[in-house]
């Protein structure tokens, strides 16, 4: 069996035990979401003083040397691009004073993106890049103080009133403290565990092993795990060792009949006694008609006659 399969979340076919390397970013992700949780004091001003990062939406962006611990921590979590757009899109901001949220760079509007992103030209010319939105925005009058490298064109004056209107829209107030928001958890809190599920997703794909009846209690553990290894076509059949020249191949038969390979389908659908078993359990359900072929398709619709709907 694969071990990309088995590591694979029980809602999408596999196991449910998770990718390893994912949780060592989800992890290394929380170094990088403390030091700008607003502590005053240990290791978190010590890296800021060292580096001076720049943050861009609450994720650090570091230039210059680092040492190698930080330099791994970084590379590892902001290397690869969509992974850094991921956590981009996951962080947000709840407004309280808004002396600890940037004004261009943070996610702090109702929206999902960034002033610096939905008005680039007007960021490119502001010189207050790095300005708290305390700084450029009054929340007491709701006056704002912007400050431009030169001034605006009347293509550029349009933009402005866009950005007032943006802010003035999607503001929403608080009395408590600014605070950095994780987007993907309803507590908006970050941890280890949020961060692997999120990873995870970037590597989800669609379902096609995981009917209704398995990991429902329907059935004891080993029973699931059974079925599992039935789906994915991984059981030890006759025909399976013999590929594997475990066994030899003229003794491959089945058991039961004597006269074809035991394949998965074999056994399990086409073996008369296989049949005969079959025809039992639907006479016990008081129902008639043919089975699916394929297992899959054959459990799903079992799960259909357990809910009377077959």
């Amino acid at each position: 069996m694969a071990w990309h399969k088995v590591i694979k979340s029980k809602s999408s076919g596999g196991l449910g035990l998770g990718s390893i390397h994912n949780k060592n970013l989800a992890l290394l992700f929380k170094w990088l979401w403390n030091l700008d949780n607003g502590v005053v004091g240990g290791w978190q001003e010590h890296i800021l003083l060292k580096y001076r990062p720049h943050f861009i939406n609450g994720i650090p962006e570091f230039t210059g040397s680092l040492s190698p611990t930080w330099h791994g921590i970084v590379s590892a979590i902001l290397s690869t691009q969509n992974i850094a757009n991921l956590l981009h899109a996951n962080v947000g901001f709840k407004v309280g004073d808004g002396r600890n949220i940037r004004f261009w760079t943070d996610s702090w509007l109702s929206s999902v993106t960034t002033l610096q992103l939905l008005f680039p030209r007007l960021y490119n010319l502001s010189l207050q890049q790095k300005s708290s939105l305390a700084d450029i925005y009054n929340l007491t009058d709701t006056s704002f103080n912007l400050s431009w490298r030169r001034p605006l064109r009347p293509r550029e004056n349009g933009m402005r009133e866009s950005l007032i209107a943006e802010v003035q829209r999607g503001l929403i107030f608080s009395d408590s403290a600014d605070r950095k928001l994780w987007k993907f958890h309803s507590s908006g809190m970050y941890s280890a565990q949020s961060g692997c599920v999120l990873f995870d997703s970037l590597s989800a794909t669609e379902n096609n092993h995981s009917p209704v009846l398995l990991w429902n209690g329907y059935a004891p553990p080993k029973v699931d795990v059974f079925i599992w290894l039935l789906l994915h076509g991984s059981l030890s059949t006759q025909s399976f060792l013999a590929e594997r020249r475990i066994i030899n191949y003229e003794e491959s038969h089945c058991p039961f009949c004597c006269k074809e390979t035991e394949t998965i389908n074999h056994l399990f659908h086409w073996c008369p006694i296989t049949w005969s078993l079959w025809g039992c359990f639907l006479n016990w359900f008081g129902c008639s008609g043919c089975l699916h072929k394929d297992p899959y398709q054959n459990l799903q619709e079992w799960s259909g006659l357990i809910n009377g709907k077959f």
